[in-house]
């Protein structure tokens, strides 16, 4: 099992759980119920943080309103640095 990732076979879909690192959430995240020490994805988050993201790289919205946007989509705030860190980590 690699140390930073664990994949899960549930119902034919394969959930990538991340281990947890530190006490913060990452965007797009939350505890896996039924794996102590781990994460796992919430798609409709991420799917929010894909279209953002396109939406920034095309210079539509600013990173704070980008911000705003998917706090009005997914109900979970993050920073605009914390988004670029988010965008410069995940979408180089």
């Amino acid at each position: 099992m690699n140390s930073l990732l664990a994949k899960i076979e549930i119902s034919s879909n394969e959930v990538k759980l991340i281990r947890k690192k530190g006490s913060t959430i990452p965007f797009g995240y939350k505890d896996a119920e039924h794996h102590e020490g781990f994460y796992e994805p919430v798609a409709t988050e991420l799917e929010a943080l894909d279209e953002t993201v396109q939406y920034i790289k095309n210079k539509a919205l600013s990173l704070r309103d980008g911000c705003d946007y998917l706090y009005h989509k997914t109900d979970r705030k993050i920073s605009p640095a914390g988004l670029m860190k988010l965008i410069n980590k995940r979408y180089k």
